[in-house]
């Protein structure tokens, strides 16, 4: 079985700085004697303002790679992947909300997060925010993540129509990110990935242009992972998004090339914010 995947950002064409960030990492080379693949996809969208979103975003990834990396050695056969992922969110929570009360000028800042933890042929995935992930068979995509936001909220309790949602000064406020409080609560999933399955991790500058009919199209089309990425900034792009846009793509194969044949590596768009990563 392997798993290739890709990932870029772009800062948009409408802000000056990119806020966001994101993470691939193949953490099977780090694990000795694990027999399987082993890797680690994460989007971040840093809230609070330039400096501090970016920081933000920043922290988050970092804090979330540095949780796992002394983890990853003597590792028992079934790992808790949902509580350690829990975890390793909580803790860049903390961290987040530390410095922000140190630094004044990074006061209030916080971040969404979406990652997954792909075992094999499962995924585990934890959300704060509204960074989403999806899973996309044959047939449809899914989203898997919950919105932690006022527009979701109000959906959810039916107490607004649609168009009252999208004119409403609130629209696009967030209700939980890491950072923002002491503490955070952090929503779970399990999903168990079947041949030519993908996942999508991104921020709302991607999906909240692009329909899901059209993020679908766009996978169906172009196949692999960096391709898949590349269309969909570009079309989010082209449809006119004011945000920073980041995906994450990976393609779940049972059989196929060996790890080692499958390109890795993840790229930004923008110009000194995460370059190239392998």
């Amino acid at each position: 079985m392997s798993l290739e995947f890709f990932g870029a950002t772009d800062v948009g064409r409408k802000r000056e700085t990119n806020e966001d960030d994101f993470l691939c990492a193949d953490l099977s080379t780090e694990a000795p004697g694990f027999d399987r693949p082993l890797s680690l996809l994460l989007v971040a969208d840093g809230v609070g303002g330039h400096q501090a979103g970016g920081r933000a975003s920043s922290l988050a990834a970092e804090s979330i790679r540095d949780f796992f990396r002394p983890r990853l050695r003597g590792l028992p056969p079934d790992p808790d992947w949902t509580g350690l992922l829990s975890q390793a969110c909580r803790e860049a929570n903390e961290r987040i909300h530390r410095l922000a009360g140190q630094e004044s000028e990074l006061n209030g800042m916080g971040s969404t997060v979406v990652a997954a933890l792909v075992d094999g042929g499962t995924a585990y995935a934890v959300n704060v925010g509204d960074s989403r992930i999806y899973r996309v068979g044959s047939r449809a995509l899914l989203q898997v993540s919950r919105d932690h936001s006022w527009a979701e909220e109000q959906r959810r309790v039916n107490s607004l129509s649609e168009e009252e949602i999208n004119v409403s000064p609130f629209k696009h406020m967030i209700t939980r990110s890491l950072g923002y409080e002491p503490r955070v609560e952090v929503d779970s999933y399990r999903l168990v990935l079947e041949e030519g399955d993908y996942l999508l991790l991104c921020s709302d500058g991607l999906y909240g242009v692009l329909s899901e009919e059209a993020m679908l199209k766009e996978i169906r089309k172009n196949k692999r992972p960096e391709k898949i990425c590349r269309r969909l900034i570009e079309e989010a792009n082209r449809a006119g998004s004011r945000d920073n846009i980041t995906a994450v793509v990976a393609l779940y194969r049972r059989g196929g090339a060996k790890r080692s044949d499958l390109p890795s590596r993840t790229v930004s768009l923008e110009a000194g914010k995460g370059g190239w990563r392998f």
